[in-house]
């Protein structure tokens, strides 16, 4: 047996390139049916989120299983034959290797931070405040790469919350999506949604949670979550503006559903499973309205954390 990774991410495609091979259950589970069909596969899985698709599939010759894998991601996409430029590669123990940066976050745009992220260029970070374990400002490293940023944290590090400026994403009537700081010259435009997001990412376990007031929307949870293991239930009140954010949209997986969402209570308190061994991230997503009819604003926050393998 011999193993093989065929995908794109954030870092090889744009977001409406990624867009097309982001697919729904339904879609996988349709897929993965016909798997039979594709000579040279002896098995597969599939990870598909909104930044990256990875197929990581048994075969018996790398070659004969990569031209399989390129085909079965082409008939997924429902004509996709133009993503050879997007794709990478990895075979055997870089599969392995490579699997292992993706599930520990390694991969992502910021270290602790899951692969929500579209914010490939670091201009897009525009603050990241760090505390200690009490609570208290501290500093932290901040190591910009050309198209990510990474954490590099100190022995007191406690907490890091990242505020994210993405801009615009200008969508047209013939459904391409334009990341942009000036949509005034765009044509066919249809719509437009002015992107923020806020992470705060718990590094560790002697923290004692606490709220931030500079972050708009932000999940507190009861206890710290790496006291926690994967299946323990977690207790989180969801803040907006400082107060509790009654019927606030959770989305208690992020990298497992991203799009089911159930709403806190009056009192802005949820109950939630850690979901997984590795890396968690727990969010809420809102838009709001503005002057401009054809302009939202977007905030997504999210809450995350790393669990310690079983």
């Amino acid at each position: 047996m011999q193993l093989l990774t065929l995908g794109l991410n954030h870092r090889t495609a744009p977001v409406d390139v990624r867009e097309r091979v982001s697919f729904s259950r339904e879609e996988l589970r349709s897929g993965l049916l016909s798997l039979g069909e594709y000579d040279g596969l002896s098995g597969l899985v599939v990870l598909s989120t909104c930044n990256r698709t990875e197929l990581y599939a048994s075969v018996d010759d790398h070659a004969r299983g990569g031209k399989a894998l390129r085909q079965f991601l082409n008939d997924l996409a429902q004509g996709g034959d133009d993503l050879d430029e997007y794709l990478y590669t990895y075979a055997d123990e870089e599969a392995i290797r490579h699997l292992f940066r993706v599930s520990s976050s390694l991969d992502s745009l910021v270290l602790g931070e899951g692969p929500l992220d579209n914010a490939y260029d670091p201009a897009c970070v525009q603050r990241i405040d760090a505390y200690d374990v009490n609570f208290q400002p501290t500093t932290v490293e901040r190591v910009d790469g050309e198209k990510n940023i990474t954490i590099v944290p100190g022995d007191d590090l406690g907490v890091t919350a990242t505020f994210f400026d993405y801009g615009y994403f200008a969508k047209t009537t013939d459904g391409k999506v334009i990341p942009t700081r000036d949509f005034s010259n765009i044509e066919n435009l249809k719509a437009v949604t002015y992107a923020y997001k806020y992470n705060v990412h718990y590094w560790n376990a002697d923290v004692q949670p606490a709220g931030l007031y500079n972050v708009p929307i932000q999940i507190v949870p009861e206890v710290n979550p790496l006291t926690l293991r994967r299946g323990d239930t977690l207790r989180l009140r969801i803040y907006k503006d400082g107060k509790p954010y009654a019927n606030a949209p959770v989305i208690a997986d992020v990298l497992g559903d991203l799009t089911t969402e159930t709403n806190a209570d009056a009192n802005g308190y949820i109950t939630v499973h850690v979901a997984n061994n590795g890396l968690n991230v727990i969010g809420v997503e809102v838009g709001f309205p503005t002057d401009d009819p054809i302009v939202t604003e977007k905030i997504f926050s999210s809450l995350s954390f790393i669990i310690p393998a079983e």
